[in-house]
């Protein structure tokens, strides 16, 4: 079925997704970078960065984007290889929403991977960040090392099938 939208203003996309119930969906650019689980490790894609290609998402934001994870310190949950929808957390020095994951801009360009929690040192000065794989240690990270701040609003994974 073709989109009323599309018909009328020959903007978006040509053919309606009766799917989606009426539910919108944005196409993000998928960003040739990654992020990292470890706070250790560096990030693997260290070319320049560039759109790959463009994902759709329902609910997206036109601001939002993707990348891909590499590592395995939040696997099962992150595998190596999944992509990630992110949504920048622009006041997350204001409000961090505990216990949600995130991908954090470290001071010095590295991107990781975390579930954060509320510190329990300063959570003032420092945020917990949580690795899921039990081979990989949690660590307190000093807020002041933190430059930008995405929530992990999807993860998309190839399980095969």
């Amino acid at each position: 079925m073709l989109s009323l939208h599309w018909l009328l203003t020959g903007e978006g996309e040509m053919l309606a997704n009766p799917d989606h119930d009426g539910v919108s969906s944005i196409r993000l650019p998928l960003v040739h970078i990654d992020s990292v689980g470890g706070i250790d490790s560096q990030n693997a894609i260290l070319e320049p960065e560039y759109v790959e290609k463009y994902i759709p998402f329902v609910d997206a934001k036109t601001n939002d984007f993707c990348i891909y994870q590499s590592g395995d310190s939040m696997a099962p949950t992150i595998p190596s290889g999944a992509i990630l929808h992110l949504r920048e957390v622009v006041d997350w020095q204001e409000y961090f929403g505990y216990g949600d994951y995130y991908v954090l801009l470290l001071a010095d360009d590295r991107r990781i991977t975390k579930q954060v929690v509320r510190s329990e040192t300063d959570a003032s000065k420092y945020v917990f960040c949580k690795s899921i794989n039990p081979d990989h240690s949690d660590e307190e990270l000093p807020r002041s090392f933190i430059k930008r701040v995405f929530k992990i609003i999807h993860v998309l994974t190839n399980n095969g099938w």
